[in-house]
């Protein structure tokens, strides 16, 4: 607890120390717990490495690890939110995709834009 609440604070201290306990099934020692302090650290934001190592059920933390889940995460993101739209437009929409995915009578064509707007 001294050696890693100065860095992360007392709650998120006891979280990894409990963490490593009960999850991983080996207790942190005074060494080991040194050594994460210096990978924390390195990462620059030590109180989100640390939540990273126990939101993925990491034994430990490297600041590799860490910077590589971070891109990993802006790859995944969606670029931008989706627009609200209203009826109208997701009809406009659903009517263009439907023409853009016609593929036989327009039978068929009307039964996918009754289901497109259905979906909605």
């Amino acid at each position: 607890m001294e050696i890693l609440s100065p860095l992360l604070g007392d709650e998120l201290a006891s979280a990894v120390i409990e963490h490593r306990k009960r999850t991983v099934k080996k207790p942190l020692t005074a060494y080991a717990a040194k050594l994460q302090v210096k990978e924390y650290i390195k990462t620059g934001d030590p109180v989100a490495a640390a939540e990273m190592q126990i939101l993925r059920g990491w034994q430990a933390i490297r600041a590799d690890w860490y910077f590589n889940e971070i891109e990993k995460q802006k790859r995944n993101a969606p670029t931008s939110p989706p627009k609200p739209q209203s009826r109208e437009e997701y009809i406009r929409d659903a009517i263009r995709r439907n023409n853009d995915d016609w593929e036989g009578s327009s039978d068929r064509r009307v039964n996918n834009l009754i289901k497109l707007a259905v979906a909605k």
